[in-house]
């Protein structure tokens, strides 16, 4: 249970830095940019790390 209850978080951070990274080149805001890529990175490496071990 608690594995889809991860997944599902890490869909919503993936979605959430995905959106964020869009909003901030549109506005041409860096910092956002900067947050959305950096949620972006660590969902890639959790994701990595889990499917791993």
């Amino acid at each position: 249970m608690s594995a889809v209850i991860i997944s599902f978080v890490l869909f919503l951070l993936a979605v959430t830095g995905f959106v964020l990274n869009s909003v901030g080149r549109e506005k041409n805001n860096e910092v956002v940019t900067g947050i959305g890529t950096g949620i972006s990175i660590c969902v890639i490496i959790v994701v990595l790390v889990r499917w791993l071990l």
